[in-house]
This record gives structure tokens, C-alpha cells and sequence, in this order.
């Protein structure tokens, strides 16, 4: 073949290259064009899981990192008399009843009431990995050694009691306004208002629980460490055959707009262990939800119905990172209903407008 007829090929073979360039210039630039500038975390850190608890008259949002409790009250940060001092110790995890605000920390469990000045320290509460709540009630779990176990708090005596051993790392609880449901890194267990439980025989280790709060009973989910969502209900524990991808962390939440478009939001984990070289692929996904019945798959925010504004800075923002906890401010908090995460070791983010910052987008809350 002469030179002149391998010309051709070789100038398709130049565009071409150009042209694949061109585009992955383009996605570049696109990254650029929504990154917007970092802001330095007001609560720095692994953040907690958040609750809401009245305080003062109102209700108030709390979140720990560290050995620090901070509050929220929908514009302001730690203001009185909203303000509560720390329990004391680092702070592995909080709940709240309707009369307690409970914080575990390393050296056991503490509690305050809604007016209360002073934590008061619950006996027998050591060796305890998490305190939940739900329902007004409190569920506690216990590791001793390679055992778990769990047990529920009686508020009024003041007194923990064992509810069931030899289970799974408790990980959350849900109430479908008549009984309980705990998922472990074992099974689910149900538990009934008298104490009775039952436990369902799936060996998943599951990594939440969530009530989708349409109506009593309402519907239950739970999801796997594998990514897998599962209905839970008085029949037992069943696929919902939607899955998240890779893994999940474990943040459940709920997210509804002021025209009653629900979404249920759950962490996305890339690998188990976090690489910040592998761009884009923790943060959250969205399942969009109707009257309680899932509708469509799990998809990346930024596509309606979506818990941020259409396109957003999504990928080059909380994507990055790993998501412990996810939760939406209720309306008595916060009237903007804001978004909020607890990341891992990137502090507490959320999803609000900054005007002098680039407007609607994923940032360290300041």
C-alpha cells in the first residue's frame, strides 16, 4: 500500500483521537465548572447521628463530634438557652424521647431532661456500642467481647434490661406506630410492646433501619451491607429488589419538598475501605417514594425528582466522600427543611443556598 492511500487512515485516526480528547476535556471542564469553593467545617470530624429534642420551648437539632454536642435551630448555631453542655467523654452516638436527650459515650450512657442543667449518668451502662431511639422508646447495644446483645432502657426506673443476647451488632431501630423493629449486622428482630421478641432468620448484616412514616402500621425497610434493600413487616424480612451499589454505609433518611415528592436517601459506599482516589462514587443515592411504595431504582442526586436543584455540584462535592448519616431538618427545626450529613472525617455537611458562595450546593455547613 502506498503512502498516499495510508494518508487517510492515518488522519481518521488523529481525529478520532482529538475528538476523544475533546470530550474528555469536556467532562473536565464540567467538573470545574460546578466545583465550588471548599468551606471549613463548624463541626469538624466524624460527626454523629442527628436527633431533634425539645429544648427551651422549642425543638432544637443536636449533633456531636468528638467530645462536643452543638445545636441548631434553623438559622443559628449553639444559641441559648438551646445550648447543652457536654455529656463528658467522646460521644459515640445520641437518641431522644419526648423527655430525654440521651448522648453514649465511651465511659457509658448519660442523660438530660428538657430543662435539665446537669447529665445524669445511667448505672451499669458500660461496654454499650449505641443508644437508639424510636417511638419514644430507648434500645441500647451491648458487646462483651465477641457477644452481643441488647437491651432496652426503662425511662421511669431508670434501669437497663436485657431484651435479647447473642444477636449482631445493633446498628438501628424503626417503629411502625405499633411494634419495633431492630436490625443488627445478624438479623431483624421484632419486639412488641409488652418485650416479647421475635427474631427473623436472614443472615444479612444489616446496616440501618428506616419507617417510611405512611400511616400506622407504616411500611419498614431495611438495607445490607451489600447494598440490597429489604421490606421488614410482621411476615418477616423480603427483597425489595432495588439495590444501591457496591455497599452501603449505613445513613438512612427521609426527604420530602413542599409539593409532597418523597425520597428515600442511602449512603453509597465505592469500597469498605475509603480511598480518596476513587473520585464520585460514595456520597448518597435517591429512591424515589409514593404513598409508601417504591417507585423506579436507586439513582445519583441531581436528576427529578431529586433532593437537590436539577444538575447541582453532587459529583464534585459530597460524591467524594463517605456518608454516615443523612437527615432532614422538620419544619419545627428549620422552615428551609435543610439537608444535612454526617461524613466521614470531612465533618457535617448540608445542602443549602450560599449566595456568596456559588448559590444551592453540597458544603461543610460553616
Amino acid at each position: 500500500m502506498g503512502l498516499n492511500k495510508l494518508k487517510p487512515a492515518f488522519l481518521f485516526l488523529i481525529l478520532a483521537l482529538f475528538a476523544l480528547g475533546a470530550c474528555n476535556q469536556d467532562a473536565i471542564f464540567h467538573e470545574i465548572s460546578e466545583a465550588t469553593k471548599p468551606l471549613e467545617a463548624r463541626i469538624k470530624g466524624t460527626p454523629t447521628n442527628m436527633v431533634v429534642f425539645t429544648r427551651g420551648g422549642r425543638q432544637v437539632l443536636y449533633v456531636a463530634s468528638g467530645s462536643s454536642l452543638y445545636a441548631y435551630t434553623g438559622t443559628d448555631w449553639d444559641k441559648d438557652p438551646y445550648k447543652i453542655s457536654n455529656p463528658g467523654g467522646i460521644i459515640r452516638s445520641l437518641a431522644a424521647t419526648s423527655g430525654y436527650l440521651y448522648a453514649l459515650t465511651y465511659s457509658g450512657l448519660r442523660r438530660i431532661s428538657t430543662t435539665g442543667t446537669a447529665w445524669e449518668p445511667i448505672a451499669d451502662s458500660s461496654s454499650l456500642e449505641i443508644v437508639c431511639a424510636a417511638g419514644n422508646r430507648v434500645f441500647v447495644g451491648k458487646r462483651v467481647d465477641d457477644q452481643y446483645s441488647i437491651s432496652y432502657l426503662d425511662e421511669g426506673n431508670f434501669s437497663l434490661h436485657v431484651l435479647q443476647s447473642n444477636t449482631g451488632e445493633l446498628t438501628g431501630v424503626a417503629f411502625n406506630g405499633q411494634d419495633y423493629y431492630l436490625s443488627t449486622k445478624k438479623r431483624i428482630y421484632k419486639v412488641t410492646g409488652t418485650n416479647n421478641t421475635v427474631g427473623f432468620s436472614v443472615n444479612k448484616e444489616f446496616m440501618g433501619i428506616i419507617s417510611l412514616e405512611n400511616g400506622t402500621p407504616s411500611a419498614i425497610v431495611a438495607i445490607e451491607r451489600e447494598g440490597e434493600l429489604y421490606w421488614v413487616n410482621d411476615g418477616g424480612v423480603t427483597s425489595a429488589s432495588k439495590d444501591v451499589g457496591n455497599y452501603a454505609s449505613g445513613a438512612l433518611a427521609l426527604w420530602q419538598n413542599s409539593a409532597g415528592t418523597t425520597l428515600l436517601l442511602v449512603g453509597h459506599l465505592a469500597n469498605l475501605s475509603y480511598s480518596s482516589s476513587t473520585s464520585y462514587t460514595y456520597g448518597y443515592k435517591e429512591l424515589v417514594l409514593v404513598n409508601g411504595t417504591i417507585s423506579g431504582d436507586f439513582k445519583e442526586p441531581g436528576t427529578n425528582p431529586t433532593s437537590m436543584h436539577t444538575g447541582g455540584n453532587y459529583t464534585s462535592s459530597i460524591g467524594k466522600y463517605p456518608v454516615n448519616h443523612l437527615f432532614q431538618a422538620p419544619a419545627a427545626v428549620d422552615s428551609g427543611r435543610i439537608l444535612f450529613a454526617s461524613t466521614g472525617n470531612q465533618g457535617l455537611w448540608s445542602y443549602r443556598n450560599r449566595s456568596s458562595n456559588g448559590g444551592w450546593q453540597w458544603n461543610a455547613e460553616e
